[in-house]
């Protein structure tokens, strides 16, 4: 985690694919992104159409488009992975780097805890 803190080797990283994620999309919305990412999908040929598949209930159903268009605004808008490239492969490393970064913080958290529940809250 401390490589991803200001000044550090992984900084850009950080910023490149964990905080602009919270900033446009998971937390403060941007609609900017977005109207790209569909402005994006009609000038593209072989991405006009898109598929739903429904099931036997509402949970088995699947709206391909909102597939497409969250690959279009995290991989390739927010994350700048090139249309050439294996979105898949990229977004796999893109995203066990963040969930590195996660199961670090819980670590942390959990251990911070530990220490305050051991030294201050029990009973002995």
């Amino acid at each position: 985690m401390v490589d991803c803190t200001k000044g550090h080797p992984r900084r850009q990283d950080f910023e490149r694919y964990v905080i602009s994620l919270r900033h446009q999309v998971a937390f403060h919305y941007d609609a900017g992104v977005t109207k790209l990412a569909l402005k994006r999908r009609a000038s593209r040929e072989e991405m006009r159409y898109s598929l739903v598949t429904l099931g036997s209930s509402i949970d088995l159903w699947r709206f391909n488009v909102a597939d497409d268009i969250e690959l279009s605004v995290v991989a390739r808008i927010l994350w700048k992975i090139p249309d050439d490239a294996d979105a898949a492969a990229e977004d796999n490393r893109i995203s066990g780097f963040a969930s590195d970064l996660c199961l670090d913080f819980i670590g942390l958290a959990g251990e911070l805890c530990e220490r305050f529940l051991t030294e201050y809250a029990l009973a002995s």
